[in-house]
């Protein structure tokens, strides 16, 4: 059955928003502890969905830095294989 819902994959919109960390920063784990984002729940599926939802908030926050204004045009670009830096 094919899904028909959207979704980013963080684990590689990060990476090109912060291509000079991603060399230390491969999981998700690392992500959160770069950006300090503290979730004592990880490793179950509410969990690791707050932990995700925070992760996602800091990375739309660092697109709107570049002119970006919403989570669809994130997507948007992901679709499109553009991507933003820093």
């Amino acid at each position: 059955m094919r899904m028909s819902n959207r979704w980013l994959d963080l684990a590689r919109l990060a990476p090109v928003m912060y291509p000079k960390e991603a060399t230390r920063c491969r999981s998700l784990d690392d992500w959160l502890d770069f950006f300090r984002i503290v979730n004592p729940a990880r490793h179950d599926a509410l969990g690791d969905a707050y932990a995700s939802a925070q992760l996602f908030q800091v990375l739309l926050a660092a697109a709107r830095a570049q002119g970006v204004e919403s989570a669809k045009e994130v997507l948007q670009a992901a679709s499109a294989g553009r991507w933003l830096t820093p």
